[in-house]
Parts: C-alpha cells; structure tokens; sequence
C-alpha cells in the first residue's frame, strides 16, 4: 500500500516540481492542499504519513494578513510532537521554526536570491543533504525572511547570507530554506511574479542575465543531487 503525503501549497507557482517524481518513486501518493483557499482538516494531516510545505511570498509574521497560517504552524507543532515525518521548503521551513518557538523575520541582510552554495554544518556532512553540499552542487535561493534556530533542533547548513538555512529535529523532521526541488519551468516563473524582489540589486535586466546563465548551468546537476538527497531522507523516515 501507497504510503499517504500531504502538501501545503501558499502559491500556485510553488509546488512540489521536481520532488514529486522522487515521492512517486519511494510510494507515496500526494494530495495538494491549497491552504489559502482550503479548510485545513486537522485529524487528516495529522494521520498523514507525510507532511511537506512548500514556500510562499507571504511571511509567517504576516498572520493577521494570512489567517491560515496560524493553523499551520499549530498543526506543524503537533505533528512535531508526535515525531511524524514533516519536511518545510522555505516559508515551509519558517512555518516549523515558528512551530517550534523560534522568531521569524524580514533578513537583515537582505534578499538572497540566485546560485549560491550552501555550507554544511559537521552535522549535515553527516546528513543527506551532503548530497546537496558545494562540491557537488550549487543551491538556489529565493527569500528575503530568515528565523532564529531553534531551541533542540540539529543546524545543517548555512549560506553566505544567512546562517540558519536548514535544521532537523530527530530524523522525521527537517526544514531548508532553500529550493533543491527547483526546475528551470518554475524558476522562470519566478522571474515573471517575483521581479520586484529583484529591483533591490540594481539593475534587473542584468541580475535576470545573471540568473539566467547559472540556472543554465547548474539546474541540470541541481536535480540530480536533489533526488538522491530526497530519496535517502525519505527513506531514512521512522514512520509510526
């Protein structure tokens, strides 16, 4: 039998993308849940063998604009507290954080957006996200928000910008900040919706050219890593 995931979606043009043939592979089924929209099920998430929420350009201390993430971050906690598999991609990630008590909010230094590497913790060496470190890929970033780490939670890497860029607790829970899932189809959709948060780096049309030439360059072998990455961590998940 088909394992069962759940996914929470903030914005039609961040989805699963390449994660969702890798889920496939390891026998999950998935259902979106397009939490703007939808009534959150509580008992259904929650029995779900797997949680992933996906990013957003909404920020999780924009609450009272976005109601329906209060209901995340709660149901976020509880599955953390029942050590059910739960993965945050991003806003996702910042979600779990929250949940977990952390401060989140606007990033001091900025919006990082483009190919940088990550820096791996000694930890995430250990971790699959090794898969994911420089030596073998670059790393996408889209965001403008970071967040606290964590009291008990396990840091895994970190970036140029930002120090707290991925976090496990345990093996069933683990929150990245940046876009391993990315495709060049859903980073082009990003240069159309989001080229606002481009204006900060000067000249857009030459930061676009730059975008474009690394993900030239580096989507291809992006993908690859990412699925192997994702396919060690879903199958190193403790299901109840």
């Amino acid at each position: 039998m088909k394992r069962q995931a759940l996914v929470f979606r903030h914005y039609d043009g961040e989805d699963l993308s390449t994660f969702a043939p890798i889920l496939s592979s390891c026998d999950y089924e998935f259902r979106y849940i397009n939490t703007p929209r939808e009534i959150l099920d509580e008992d259904d998430i929650l029995s779900a063998d797997l949680l992933v929420m996906m990013g957003g350009p909404m920020g999780v201390y924009e609450c009272e604009a976005h109601p329906y993430l209060l209901e995340e971050i709660k149901i976020a906690r509880k599955r953390v507290d029942a050590d059910k598999p739960t993965l945050g991609v991003c806003l996702g990630s910042q979600i779990l954080a929250r949940a977990l008590g952390a401060d989140v909010y606007k990033g001091p230094k900025g919006k990082e957006i483009g190919w940088r590497p990550l820096t791996l913790t000694e930890a995430g060496k250990e971790s699959p996200l090794r898969h994911l470190s420089p030596e073998k890929t670059n790393m996408f970033h889209w965001h403008g928000d970071t967040f606290d780490l964590p009291e008990s939670v396990t840091l895994l890497a970190s970036s140029e910008l930002y120090k707290h860029q991925a976090f496990s607790l345990g093996k069933n829970v683990l929150a990245i900040q940046f876009h391993p899932e990315i495709s060049e189809v859903q980073i082009a959709g990003c240069f159309e919706d989001f080229t606002e948060d481009l204006k900060g780096f000067g000249n857009v049309e030459a930061k676009l050219d730059e975008l474009r030439r690394d993900t030239a360059a580096h989507a291809a072998i992006l993908e690859r890593q990412n699925a192997i990455f994702l396919r060690e961590w879903l199958e190193g998940l403790i299901h109840a």
